[in-house]
């Protein structure tokens, strides 16, 4: 069969502004980040181009959301003119952010350009520059937002005379399973694949590094602070010898990073008034900038969430007016920063400090402690008892910040991810050590 190469991107959500918390961004910023989404798309049919791949699979939410925007659907068309002049296929499945519906298209497709239907799976063959079939690729649409339907057991066994690419939109046996469900276990046993190409997940993993490879490619471009890793795409190589090559190629203009500073990390050099806290954190945010990008696709900025950890003097300060302290270093912060290049903006700074005195030490021995630490470490792993803990935090926390759907949900409703639980318990343990503290002093 020789050797194949294509690219497998999904979840791209063209015209989404990725997230960012505070106040408007300054105007040399606001048009890189809205239109982070676009150039990450664009980078990627770069890619396409320059590695010569046979063709590109995009495994559902091009779109983000059914009313497809107009922009989004005339950039789509230019980027895929850009593939077809290089004889370089687009294999097109509709997600649960674009379900496909029946209507007139505002702008024709290029023919490279294949759309897989709603109706039933579609088998469609790829052909080399001299016209010879080299691959299948094979996928069925959503209908609808919600597709409870188990598609991929219509998806036909095939012959393996050809490389077999199956495409699916699926959240496999998470919960709830309103996203196509299905197993790892089952798309092994299909007879005939070579390679499943998934998307829903922002995050990029390789579930099953064998035929068939079972592959996650994540989003292009993050769309909030729960999406860390830098999005991008897999170049994928299938071939003969069996020595298959999946690499997950960076694209994201914008990365979202979570930074954790601990002010007593040098004892020296604790930070005691604001400007000397500013000034630690202007030197992490140095590092972050050396950190760079590779130079075909570099960063363009990064939106960071500090979180400020330690013991010092300073602690008393952050407790007493933490509202006036956060507001004066996100103002300096992002000051310094807006300029650069790469730029570094400050979403959110966490304070998740304390005072000088050594708690732990002076509570040593106490039953009491020890009876917090025992209930803190089964809040940290009994299922069940987390869940009575989102109970009785009440309604405003609901469900977790890399589900899918977590932009288009209320803004006064708060995630509680696995981070978030932790810091939580962390600082319900620390108020509780240090009201015990003030009553044996």
């Amino acid at each position: 069969m020789g050797s194949i190469r294509f690219i497998h991107t999904a979840d791209v959500h063209l015209g989404r502004i990725p997230q960012i918390g505070g106040a408007s961004l300054p105007d040399q910023l606001r048009e890189q980040v809205h239109g982070a989404t676009f150039a990450s798309f664009s980078r990627l049919c770069d890619l396409a181009l320059a590695e010569g791949v046979d063709f590109v699979v995009i495994a559902g939410d091009l779109y983000d959301g059914e009313a497809r925007t107009v922009s989004a659907l005339e950039f789509f068309v230019r980027q895929c003119e850009r593939l077809y002049e290089a004889g370089i296929g687009v294999y097109v499945l509709a997600g649960n952010h674009d379900p496909l519906r029946e209507r007139e298209a505002l702008f024709r497709l290029p023919p490279n350009v294949f759309t897989f239907p709603s109706s039933k799976p579609e088998v469609f063959e790829v052909k080399d520059d001299q016209g010879a079939p080299i691959a299948r690729v094979v996928g069925q649409s959503y209908e609808r937002s919600a597709e409870r339907r188990r598609l991929h057991q219509d998806y036909p066994s095939l012959p393996s005379d050809l490389w077999n690419i199956g495409v699916l939109h699926t959240q496999l046996e998470g919960e709830p399973s309103t996203y196509l469900p299905c197993s790892v276990s089952e798309l092994r046993e299909k007879s005939g694949y070579h390679y499943w190409a998934l998307g829903h997940i922002h995050q990029p993993g390789i579930l099953h590094n064998a035929r068939p490879h079972i592959a996650y490619p994540g989003t292009p471009q993050g769309k909030h602070v729960n999406e860390l890793e830098r999005g991008g795409c897999l170049l994928v190589e299938l071939n003969d010898q069996g020595e298959d090559v999946i690499t997950h190629v960076p694209l994201a203009p914008i990365v979202y990073k979570r930074v954790t500073l601990k002010i007593d990390e040098d004892p020296v050099s604790i930070p005691e008034t604001l400007p000397e806290l500013e000034e630690r954190m202007a030197a992490a945010a140095q590092e972050l900038l050396s950190e760079g990008g590779d130079d075909a696709y570099p960063i363009l900025g990064y939106i960071v969430q500090w979180n400020i950890e330690g013991r010092g003097t300073i602690h008393t300060l952050l407790a007493e007016q933490q509202d006036e302290a956060h507001d004066s270093l996100l103002a300096g912060l992002r000051g310094r920063f807006a300029d650069d290049k790469p730029f570094v903006w400050t979403e959110r700074i966490m304070f998740r400090t304390k005072p000088e005195l050594d708690l732990d030490e002076l509570l040593k021995g106490s039953p009491v402690v020890e009876e917090l630490d025992r209930v803190v470490q089964r809040c940290q792993t009994e299922e069940e008892l987390q869940k009575q803990l989102k109970r009785e935090l009440g309604q405003i926390w609901s469900g977790h910040g890399d589900e899918e759907g977590y932009q288009d949900k209320d803004d006064f409703v708060f995630y509680l991810d696995d981070e978030t639980l932790q810091d939580l318990l962390a600082d319900a343990r620390q108020l509780i050590l240090e009201k015990l503290a003030e009553g044996r002093e």
